[in-house]
């Protein structure tokens, strides 16, 4: 099936959650141009999906494997929809499994472009995390887009990647949807009963370990000892946000947090907030700090990844990183990383003359070279003119006798995928157990359970 005159392209993802990079994948569903190109989408990885109407309403066609497919049989199905849509262009956003898949894509459709896009480096997660992946995967990708110039020096760097086959495609932002001009001032602030002339200082990100949550806390508390008429408002939900949440009553802090959880309307957020906080372990460029800054809201941001490619005196401020990459979720911050951070806070909300500059700056920036139109134009013109090259002179990955090699790879992943699942294995459940038993925590809970004979009830 095809559709005539149309470029097809499909779009291989883990899932469509509450997130930047899926937030992008959506961006460029929402603002490609449907007379001229037509997307499917295709879902490796298990989650809830909770933007799938989102997606399913701009896509061609969404496909949810884990929710239809077992793992051993993704291949199969990827490389059917290939054939029977006319596939043009595979477009891979951080899909772990599309990365094994394709030297097998390759070898039976060497005259489809491949391209992907990379967010960031994540040394603190398998090597490299997805920077590793497009790195060592060059003789299948046709084409590597990354969001910031950082990231693009890595993989030629730590993953000899040749030059001229990577690119920075910012993401940028959506100018007309993040206008503060046209959103109204208060709405939020009436939402979770917080005044107006209390100072709103908005942290909005998925509640992660890599998103350092807890320094977050330390740095409110801090600012709290110095300025009471102050609100920390928690935008963003996550595996973290219901302990950050008992921190928070623990610890008396009530009054100056509002944690909301996902907010549907982020704009009306930054709107009625008056700095933005990001004290990340790592960033690409974060999709938040764009958003904020074109709503005028200027940016406290972690020194990491791409933020300073954005971020500067001009429109917040850059904070060194205080802590090593690889030590995700520890949560032992210097002090002087703490005071960085809530100077910086407390700079910024002064009643000082600069602070309109700083948000006229932000917005500024912006138009000048951060929007989101900036962004699909180019891709369209790197995805029509990598698709013409690859048509004209396809690369051929692998001979046709190594079509095993590639089968095996893929195997090999699979193999490992499910051996390192703890549902998939008994004896691992066991093993978890008994690490957790051992632990400083498992035993002081045994020695509560003993003293209070809660045991005797089982």
């Amino acid at each position: 099936m095809e559709n005539m005159g149309k470029t097809n392209l499909l779009m291989l993802i883990p899932w469509m959650e509450l997130g930047g990079a899926d937030r992008f994948n959506l961006s460029i569903l929402e603002k490609i141009d449907k007379n001229a190109f037509s997307v499917f989408v295709v879902c490796t990885h298990p989650g809830e999906n909770r933007w799938r109407d989102r997606f399913e309403k701009e896509a061609e066609a969404v496909f949810v494997l884990p929710q239809t497919h077992k793992p051993e049989e993704y291949g199969d199905f990827i490389l059917e929809l290939i054939k029977t849509r006319n596939i043009h262009a595979v477009f891979l956003s951080n899909s772990y499994y599309g990365y094994y898949l394709l030297p097998l894509i390759k070898c039976t459709f060497p005259q489809v472009a491949v391209i992907d896009y990379v967010h960031m480096e994540e040394w603190y997660w398998r090597k490299g995390g997805y920077a590793r992946l497009s790195g060592r995967s060059e003789c299948c990708v046709d084409r590597t887009l990354v969001c910031n110039h950082r990231t693009e020096q890595v993989l030629i760097d730590a993953f000899s990647r040749d030059p001229g086959t990577v690119e920075t495609l910012y993401i940028g932002v959506d100018r007309d949807k993040f206008d503060c001009r046209k959103i109204p001032y208060g709405e939020i602030r009436a939402q979770y009963n917080i005044k107006d002339n209390c100072k709103v200082v908005l942290f909005p990100c998925r509640i992660h370990p890599q998103k350092r949550p807890f320094l977050m806390l330390e740095i409110a508390k801090d600012v709290i000892e110095r300025e009471k008429n102050v609100c920390f408002l928690v935008a963003g939900d996550g595996p973290q946000l219901q302990e950050l949440k008992n921190q928070i009553r623990r610890q008396g802090l009530e009054k100056w947090f509002r944690c909301p959880g996902e907010i549907a309307r982020m704009e009306k957020a930054y709107r009625d907030s008056d700095v933005t906080l990001i004290c990340s372990l790592k960033e690409g460029l974060s999709l938040t700090a764009y958003e904020s800054c074109a709503m005028e809201t200027p940016v406290i941001s972690a020194d990491v990844g791409g933020q300073r490619e954005l971020i500067d005196d001009t429109v917040g401020r850059l904070i060194p990183l205080g802590q090593a990459e690889t030590d995700i979720d520890s949560r032992e911050y210097s002090r002087e990383e703490i005071r960085a951070y809530s100077d910086a806070i407390l700079d910024i909300l002064a009643d000082r003359e600069d602070y309109a500059a700083l948000c006229r700056n932000c917005r500024e920036k912006i138009d000048a070279r951060f929007s989101d139109e900036i962004m699909i134009r180019r891709l369209e013109q790197i995805l029509t003119e990598t698709i013409a090259r690859v048509r004209q002179t396809p690369r051929q990955v692998l001979p046709g006798s190594a079509m095993g090699l590639a089968k095996n790879y893929l195997e090999v992943y699979l193999e490992f995928e499910e051996a390192s699942n703890p549902r998939n294995r008994g004896e691992d459940v066991n093993l978890e157990l008994k690490r957790i038993a051992n632990s400083r925590l498992g035993r002081l809970l045994i020695k509560v359970i003993m003293k209070l004979r809660i045991n005797k009830l089982f």
